[in-house]
C-alpha cells in the first residue's frame, strides 16, 4: 500500500478515534468469502486498506460545490457537505454483480466502493486496473 496513503488514513483515525466516527475492519474471511464469486477483480492493495483500517461503512463529509454557480471559489468551510458512505467487501460484490450500473462498469474495471447517501445514492467508482499515484 502507498506508504502516503497508509499514513494519511491513520492521521485521519488517529483525529477521530471515537470509535463512532470510524468504521469497520474487514476481517479477511469475508474477503475470501466474496473473492471466489469476484475473481480477483479488486485490487490487493484495497483489501490491505480494508482489513488494515476501520474503512468499511465509514461515513465522512466532504466539502463539495455540486457544481453551483453560488458556491463555486467559496472557502471549503462555507461549502455543504458531500456525505459518503465506504463500501463493505459484500456490499462492492453485491454492487458489481447485483445492481446496474455496477454489473455493467466492472466489465471495464470499475468498482463501487462508496456511495453518496444523503443526495442521490450514486456510486462512487475506483478504477481497478489503475495504479494508484500519490504525489507530495
Amino acid at each position: 500500500m502507498n506508504e502516503i496513503i497508509k499514513k494519511a488514513v491513520e492521521k485521519f483515525i488517529q483525529n477521530n478515534s471515537d470509535e463512532t466516527k470510524l468504521g469497520k475492519f474487514t476481517e479477511l474471511s469475508e474477503i475470501e468469502k466474496y473473492d471466489k464469486y469476484i475473481g480477483g477483480i479488486v485490487p490487493n492493495w484495497y483489501k490491505e486498506f480494508l482489513v488494515l483500517f476501520p474503512i468499511a461503512e465509514l461515513e465522512i463529509e466532504i466539502p463539495h460545490d455540486y457544481g453551483q454557480e453560488d458556491f463555486i471559489g467559496k472557502p471549503m468551510e462555507e461549502l455543504p457537505k458531500l456525505t459518503i458512505r465506504f463500501n463493505s467487501y459484500r456490499e462492492i460484490y453485491e454492487e458489481a454483480f447485483n445492481y446496474f450500473p455496477g454489473c455493467e462498469l466492472k466489465k471495464i474495471y470499475y468498482l463501487c466502493i462508496a456511495k453518496n447517501i444523503v443526495c442521490t445514492q450514486e456510486g462512487i467508482y475506483i478504477n481497478v486496473k489503475k495504479t494508484i499515484q500519490v504525489f507530495n
